[in-house]
């Protein structure tokens, strides 16, 4: 027991030491926090000042913006109509598109069949014409033959007339008869050159056959090149007049080459 009296003295003593000490750091510390939020306050003031200030100079603004608006939405109502109205128009336009691809589509086609058949006329036209020259050449070789070789004997033995002084010499001069080696001679020139003459004659209208069937296949590409240039600018007229209101939806199909 006297122990005990002696410890709670003791015992008291440090406890109210803590309890002074805890006061006193209690203190302390309160006064570091106010110190701390004066010294904020004081920093944040003039942000808020301004922030204040800021809002302030904004409310004119959102009041021109709250008028914009209200004056904006009776347009905005009215592009909807708009947009509503135009929905049909928009579900008529995307089968024409369609139609305008296929009718462009009908006319490459129709233009490829002309361009074949184009070929074919001018293959046609070019066997006739072979065909033609051929026969005019077999038909009148033998008559120009004929022709060309009476002409040169009867060049040969037409009858010349001599001057004078030729009459003369011929009278001192020995002449021979040598009719039938005249005759044969004559026959056998006119023969040959007859002969080379026909044979420049064909080469001359195999000659004039090539120009012919080069310019008939000039003028058949002429044609092939006129029609997909006319292709080209009917394509491009649909895609300008469909450019606006088909979409990217729709492509047209572009004329092929000439396919050969």
């Amino acid at each position: 027991m006297e122990l005990l009296n002696i410890a709670l003295p003791i015992v008291y003593a440090l406890v109210g030491v803590a309890l002074v000490w805890f006061i006193v750091e209690l203190v302390m510390t309160v006064r570091t926090a106010r110190k701390t939020v004066k010294s904020v306050k004081q920093q944040i003031d003039p942000t808020l000042e301004s922030v204040g200030k800021i809002t302030a100079s904004l409310e004119p603004a959102v009041a021109n913006v709250n008028k914009l608006t209200e004056q904006l939405q009776p347009t905005i109502e009215h592009v909807e109509n708009i947009t509503a109205s135009l929905e049909p128009v928009s579900a008529k336009i995307d089968p024409l598109v369609d139609r305008v691809s296929l009718t462009v589509d009908a006319a490459n086609l129709e233009i490829m069949r002309v361009d074949q058949i184009l070929e074919d006329v001018t293959q046609i036209t070019e066997s006739v014409s072979n065909t033609l020259d051929t026969v005019d050449t077999v038909t009148n070789a033998p008559l120009e033959l004929v022709n060309s070789v009476t002409d040169r004997v009867r060049s040969r033995f037409k009858p010349r007339y001599a001057s004078k002084e030729s009459e003369q010499l011929g009278q001192t001069a020995s002449s021979g008869s040598h009719a039938v080696r005249d005759f044969v001679d004559a026959a056998s020139d006119a023969a040959g050159a007859a002969v080379s003459e026909q044979r420049a004659r064909m080469h001359e209208r195999k000659g004039a056959r090539a120009a012919r069937a080069e310019a008939a296949h000039a003028r058949g590409e002429s044609l092939s090149d006129t029609a997909a240039t006319m292709t080209d600018t009917i394509v491009d007229a649909v895609d300008a007049d469909t450019a606006p209101t088909a979409g990217s939806g729709y492509t047209t199909i572009a004329p092929e080459a000439d396919q050969r």
